[in-house]
């Protein structure tokens, strides 16, 4: 009888030592893949109401929020309200040449806007962001120390100068009074086309 006591305490510990190696392993990666600079995947598209072709796994993070007051059609987007963004946050055009726009559903004012490096990878293909971000968040200090553009109460509706960026992945990060969002883009070069674009996605992340 004590014998198989032994036995089963033995069982319990190995499988109590396995869980939590398994729950440690687990929080690194999650640690790993939410890294400030780290791209995943890129949602391309020409306007801010077009759906997005996808490449990769993207980890851009936006906030939904509930309607308050009624929305009005905006001009020029044939009859779309803003609460109808394809995202909570949309980068467009993705990718851009000279600048970049950004469109919220509900907020026209930024506190802040940082664009940040971004490091491309595939490794996190298998990560369900949509749940891992809920939790994730930056500091101001990480983002302006990380920051290569760093605009104060910047009007969302206003286009973004990215003309002397290089050639690559980036992140931009926004911030509100709902809290912090984000999203990634590539910067091509100005001679590319739209097939020499498609080329370098697919070579990537296909």
């Amino acid at each position: 009888m004590k014998k198989i006591g032994l036995l089963l305490l033995t069982i319990v510990l190995t499988f109590s030592c396995k869980k939590d190696d398994d729950s440690s392993g687990a929080s690194i990666e999650n640690k790993e893949a939410s890294k400030l600079n780290l791209v995943t995947g890129i949602l391309l598209r020409a306007g801010a109401y077009d759906q997005p072709i996808v490449y990769g796994n993207p980890n851009g993070k936006g906030i939904l929020q509930e309607q308050t007051s009624a929305s009005n059609p905006e001009p020029g987007n044939g009859g779309l309200t803003t609460s109808e963004l394809p995202e909570p946050l949309v980068v467009f055009p993705n990718p851009p040449v000279d600048f970049l726009w950004i469109k919220t559903n509900f907020e026209k004012k930024a506190s802040k806007i940082w664009i940040v490096n971004g490091v491309p990878t595939k490794k996190y293909a298998s990560i369900d962001y949509k749940a891992l971000l809920q939790d994730v968040s930056y500091s101001d200090g990480e983002l302006e120390n990380a920051s290569l553009i760093s605009l104060s109460d910047a009007n969302i509706d206003s286009p973004i100068n990215i003309s002397d960026l290089e050639v690559g992945y980036y992140r931009i990060f926004v911030k509100s009074e709902v809290g912090l969002e984000w999203a990634n883009f590539y910067k091509p070069d100005n001679s590319a086309n739209a097939e020499d674009l498609f080329s370098i996605m697919d070579r990537f992340w296909n």
